[in-house]
């Protein structure tokens, strides 16, 4: 931008681009409704560089963001009741590692930033910052899953994902029943609340499912248990293995 010269008097435009005294302004939506079509192609779009969603009725209504160029960044704010899901335009893009079908969630009081600075054979690898939580207040949130259900398959590939920071399982049928974590990364914490009727087991991910391989550990092993009643946290510091307290 050395070369670039302004003279007295003309104003250079960009399209999507305004200015409020000597600050850059970006497009911006406000007042958006997540779409209760939960996928890429029914998600409300998300059109502009600031993208507000004040009516997400229901938990994982969506929202697509656009077609991906290197540069391109986008913010998504969840003002809605519940959490809603922000799907890629295509489903091979991704979205920190997740497939763009799947989508990340955007939770209550959320603000994440999307960012497309990788573009091979027309995908794009988005990052997204501040991805699981959100404010109530001058209060953080963080993500979480309520009223779960307990796999009764009492195996890893058949419990009850867990894909949030905070999972309470308000239904565990058998002794044993079971929950299954992500795949451990450092610096990843994750509470687990049982309040179901008997003791349930929490799997660590095996490799099919993630892991490393041969599969992450819960404190050396593949699988702990979380008694009826009680909360038990899972720390990370190295990948592939899980520490509780």
């Amino acid at each position: 931008m050395a070369d670039f010269v302004t003279e007295t008097g003309p104003q250079q435009f960009e399209a999507g681009i305004g200015f409020v005294g000597n600050n850059p302004v970006f497009g911006g939506r406000d007042k958006l409704t997540a779409s209760t079509t939960h996928s890429i192609a029914g998600g409300t779009p998300i059109d502009r560089n600031v993208c507000r969603f004040t009516v997400v009725a229901n938990a994982g209504d969506a929202g697509t963001l656009p077609f991906g160029a290197p540069g391109l960044a986008v913010t998504v704010i969840n003002a809605g009741a519940n959490t809603m899901q922000v799907y890629a335009a295509q489903s091979g893009d991704t979205l920190n590692g997740i497939v763009g079908s799947t989508g990340i969630p955007v939770m209550p009081g959320g603000c994440v930033n999307f960012y497309a600075a990788a573009i091979a054979a027309g995908l794009t690898t988005w990052t997204a910052q501040d991805v699981g939580v959100g404010n109530s207040g001058a209060y953080p949130t963080v993500a979480y899953q309520t009223a779960l259900t307990a796999g009764t398959t009492q195996t890893a590939a058949g419990g009850t994902p867990i894909t949030s920071s905070m999972a309470e399982f308000d239904t565990v049928t058998n002794n044993n029943d079971g929950g299954t974590l992500p795949p451990a990364q450092p610096g990843m914490q994750i509470s687990v609340i049982n309040n179901g009727a008997h003791t349930m087991q929490v799997f660590a991910a095996t490799a099919a499912l993630g892991g490393v391989g041969g599969g992450d550990t819960v404190n050396g092993s593949t699988v702990t248990t979380v008694t009826n009643g009680t909360i038990t946290l899972f720390f990370c510091t190295v990948q592939g293995k899980w520490l509780t307290k």
